[in-house]
């Protein structure tokens, strides 16, 4: 397509945009009128405004005469395609069909650029995202490794302090029982409330191992256990303790790893919580 009239870009309404100089328009339309009169004629009929649809750019000619100032107007496509309407001839029919084809080439230009544009964008952006996703799984790994070690040691600390506690137990216990008693019975009864404690330590410790997981941040109503345990020994035809003895018991198993607080006047777990898979069994 031959060059019928030049377009360019001004700054108009904050943005550019493709405009021509209507003072180019009105030779290619052969208008009669001189092109001062017939652009203000156009302006005040058709309303066209100034940063809108047309912009002013003042020039100076020096000469012998002085500086004169001739203002060269900047008219948008759409402003172009109008005027060439209220010709109303065929010069202005096939000026309007060569600015439409402009647009029309302008638009697929930038399509074919954008697309470009935007492959390139899209994958900058997947690398990152690999990127991030490699490090979120390595986090992942060692966050991973760090439990089981928890766990690992979670579940020697119970057998350990399990151990200790039986023993400890059982000095107390022979510590308060008299010595009129005679030694074989001290002996029996000993041994009696060593392995009903040791039977009550047992339950908790299987309890606490089937239904909690340590997780650092956790924090589990202690009465929300409780019932959770009542329901438990239920299934188990096991008695369960009351709720002053299940607590003495559950400060044994988890003393020293997971702090007992008190929250809103109630007790609560710090530092583990339920598991999910075996509530919802």
């Amino acid at each position: 397509m031959d060059q019928l009239i030049p377009i360019g870009f001004s700054q108009i309404e904050d943005g550019m945009k493709q405009t021509l100089k209507a003072r180019d328009l009105w030779k290619n339309l052969d208008n009669k009128s001189k092109f001062a009169d017939w652009m203000q004629r156009r302006i005040k009929k058709y309303g066209y405004t100034e940063d809108v649809d047309f912009t002013i750019l003042k020039i100076e000619n020096r000469g012998k005469s002085g500086v004169q100032i001739t203002k060269e107007y900047y008219i948008t496509i759409d402003m172009a395609k109008e005027l060439c309407m209220v010709e109303d001839n065929e010069k202005g029919k096939e000026t309007r069909r060569y600015f439409i084809e402009c647009e029309r080439r302008l638009k697929e230009s930038n399509a074919v650029f954008m697309s470009k544009d935007d492959h390139s964008r899209i994958m900058q952006r997947q690398d990152a995202l690999e990127e991030k996703w490699i490090l979120i799984m390595e986090h992942m790994n060692e966050m991973l490794g760090q439990i089981k070690n928890i766990q690992r040691g979670f579940a020697h600390s119970l057998d350990d302090m399990g151990q200790r506690m039986k023993e400890m137990k059982a000095q107390q216990t022979l510590g308060m029982i008299g010595h009129e008693k005679e030694r074989s019975a001290t002996e029996e009864y000993v041994q009696q409330m060593c392995e009903d404690m040791d039977s009550d330590y047992q339950a908790v410790r299987n309890f606490v191992r089937m239904f909690c997981v340590i997780e650092p941040g956790g924090m589990t109503p202690f009465i929300l256990l409780y019932k959770i345990y009542r329901g438990w020994c239920s299934k188990q035809f096991m008695l369960s303790m009351t709720r002053n003895m299940f607590y003495h018991e559950l400060e044994q198993v988890l003393g020293g790893i997971i702090t007992i607080v008190k929250k809103n006047s109630k007790y609560h777990l710090d530092g583990i919580r339920l598991r999910r898979d075996m509530l919802d069994g």
